[in-house]
């Protein structure tokens, strides 16, 4: 039975068992093995406009600090069009990104997954005054980590219920905070949650990351993919993967 190290080997174990569909990205690429990883569906970097796989063994980041490494589906919102001209234009949501999309039709079509899932919530308000046009991931990243995310956690059931784990408000955005304490707080199941996240306020400025997945300590990669990751391939960027993994 395969033992999950970090996040870097099992992202990479998951793509070379289905033949290497996916492009391996890591969030810090100079400290690999600490880093979150996403597989992407396509060539494309950065990838925010895509729902990708995401992979994350940092302890701070696993829900109820649980020891192994957390993975699922990430999809990220970004910026709006109305502040183009302050920011890089990779930044800046357009047509083609999946957020939309996913959030409007999601509770409908959510894919059926073994429980324990989590779900993951990072608002980040990116001030005008602390943009900067560099728009590598790495620095966009950085920008985020500076201001500091107004996050949440829950768990999820198999009838998309969801219930609070913990939250965490930075305070430096009112319009935000408030938000979170009035609606994120409440948000009973995932359609509620999603609405919420929808109407934003500060929305126009703000970057919003979304995680659903579950936390694995060892086990087949096969059966991690079949059960775990394959359900969310409709909603993975522009390539399709295989249809079955190796143990």
């Amino acid at each position: 039975m395969n033992e999950f190290k970090n996040a870097n080997t099992l992202a990479h174990a998951v793509n070379d068992s289905l033949g290497a569909p996916f492009v391996p990205r890591p969030f810090n690429r100079f400290s690999p093995d600490e880093s979150l990883w996403w597989l992407v569906g396509c060539s494309d970097w950065p990838a925010y406009k895509y729902g990708k796989l995401f992979f994350d063994s940092r302890p701070e980041q696993i829900p109820s600090h649980q020891t192994g490494i957390y993975c699922g589906f990430n999809i990220e919102k970004g910026l709006s069009r109305r502040v183009a001209g302050l920011y890089s234009k990779e930044l800046i949501e357009g047509d083609d990104w999946d957020w939309e999309r996913f959030t409007g039709s999601i509770s409908a079509e959510f894919p059926a997954l073994p429980p324990p899932q989590f779900v993951s919530v990072a608002v980040s308000y990116i001030p005008t005054d602390t943009a900067r046009y560099d728009d590598s991931p790495e620095s966009f990243l950085a920008q985020k980590e500076s201001f500091g995310a107004s996050q949440a956690e829950f768990t999820l059931d198999t009838h998309q219920r969801l219930e609070l784990l913990s939250m965490d408000v930075n305070q430096n955005c009112s319009d935000i905070a408030q938000h979170f304490e009035t609606r994120i707080r409440a948000a009973a199941n995932l359609s509620s949650l999603v609405a919420d996240l929808r109407t934003f306020p500060q929305s126009d400025w703000s970057w919003v990351d979304l995680y659903i997945g579950t936390v694995v300590g060892k086990g087949p990669v096969g059966r991690l993919w079949n059960d775990c990751l394959k359900p969310w391939s409709a909603w993975l960027g522009t390539s399709r993967p295989a249809s079955r993994g190796r143990a």
